[in-house]
Parts: C-alpha cells; sequence; structure tokens
C-alpha cells in the first residue's frame, strides 16, 4: 500500500510462513537506488539513514519497533534483534537512546556452526523492560545523558591513533558512531 500510495508504483507481495517474512516486489530501478542509497546495499551493509536521527521521536519509535517485529524477539523482559551490520546494529541503538528506550548493544563473533555452516560476526541490539546497571538515563549540567557499561576496550593499533574528544558543552549533541 506505501509503495502505491507514496510513489504510485505497483507492487506484489509474498507470504513465506516457512521463513517467517513476507516479501514485498516492486519492479522500480528508480527505487532501488533510493533504497540502497538510504538503507544500504546486502545484509552486512544495511544501516539507518542519517536523517532518522532528526524524525520526530513517534518516527523513531516506529522505525524501532518494525525492526524488532522483523528481526526481534523477547525473552524474560529483554526484547533482543540480531543483525550482521554494525552499522544497523549502532543506529538502532543511537535511535533507542534520542527515544528514551533503555538499551544495550552486545556482539557474537564469527565462527563455522557444528554442521560446517559459517556464521558471520552477529551484533544485537536488546531493548531493556526497565532501567538496570545495563542502560539508564541521568541529567547531568541539564543535559539527559545515557549511561552504560562498557565491558572491554580492545587497542586498535599498536601505533598512536588520533581520539575523538567527545566532551560536549552547551546545548552541543554528540551523535556517537552516525557522525
Amino acid at each position: 500500500e506505501i509503495l502505491r500510495e507514496e510513489f504510485g508504483k505497483p507492487s506484489s507481495s509474498f507470504l513465506r510462513p516457512h521463513k517467517n517474512i513476507c516479501e514485498v516486489a516492486c519492479s522500480s530501478t528508480d527505487l532501488a537506488a533510493l533504497f540502497g542509497h538510504w538503507l544500504g546495499r546486502g545484509c552486512a551493509n544495511k544501516r539507518i539513514p542519517i536523517v532518522a536521527l532528526n524524525w520526530t521521536i513517534e518516527c523513531q519509535k516506529a522505525l524501532i519497533q518494525g525492526y524488532v517485529d522483523g528481526d526481534g524477539r523477547t525473552n524474560k523482559e529483554i526484547t533482543s534483534a540480531c543483525t550482521v551490520s554494525e552499522a544497523l546494529a549502532y543506529g538502532i541503538f543511537a535511535l533507542c537512546v534520542q527515544a528514551r528506550k533503555v538499551s544495550s548493544l552486545s556482539s557474537v563473533p564469527a565462527r563455522r556452526g557444528k554442521d560446517g555452516t559459517r556464521h558471520r560476526t552477529a551484533f544485537y541490539v536488546h531493548i531493556l523492560s526497565k532501567e538496570s546497571l545495563k542502560g539508564f538515563f541521568a541529567k547531568m549540567g541539564g543535559t539527559n545523558c545515557f549511561l552504560s557499561v562498557v565491558k572491554g576496550i580492545e587497542t586498535a593499533a599498536e601505533e598512536p591513533v588520533t581520539v575523538v574528544d567527545i566532551t560536549t558543552t552547551g546545548s552541543h549533541t554528540f551523535l556517537t558512531k552516525m557522525g
């Protein structure tokens, strides 16, 4: 319906219950190019469009919910969604922080399954039902901040590297990972 109403393009949908997905097909090279530009191409390159950080909180929450509905599951008051795209995981995490949803990130390294299948590194966004030491909001100096635990820091190089100072002052905003 959105493709028809918003873009004037016909489409077909295919339910694939054995894969728990619904595919939508629309033959439009223009839309394919636009979606690829906005959202990335290929599963490992998916991302949240940078403009999503400026959307209303309601739109951000709707995008988060759509992502969770498609790739998530809930277990013991924690909703988690998985992706092989690090940029997508950090983008969803950034939207969660802006939408005041307590969240955290984790990853599972690439591995080979018992059946020989190679699995890529998987990134998980966890949306918690309440604040805890895993993540909470606090007001510091008039600025709302999200605080979470850092489990480890790895050295990226043996040589000295440039470090970005993330200290903010006044009414400036700092956005992590996405620019």
